[in-house]
């Protein structure tokens, strides 16, 4: 049941498990074991939100577009070195 993810999927992954959706459900949605998605989140210290109010779909959205951003700016260094 595992697979190899790519790192826009792993970040998908982790917003959604800071903000409260289960491992398992993760793992069906993407095709990786339950495990995989707990390891990762231990590994890296993710945090689901505990007991505080979840952050709105639009707070997560700002966040995932000032991340692209910055994912935008350094690709664009990358692509000046080539």
């Amino acid at each position: 049941m595992s697979r190899h993810l790519t790192p826009v999927e792993w970040l998908g992954i982790e917003e959604r498990y800071r903000s409260g959706a289960p491992a398992k459900t993760l793992a069906f949605e993407y095709g990786v074991a339950p495990n995989t998605i707990r390891k990762r989140a231990s590994r890296e210290s993710w945090r689901t939100r505990d007991g505080s109010k979840p952050a709105s779909a639009l707070d997560r959205l700002e966040h995932l577009t000032a991340r692209l951003e910055r994912l935008a700016v350094a690709l664009e260094e990358v692509r000046k070195t080539i």
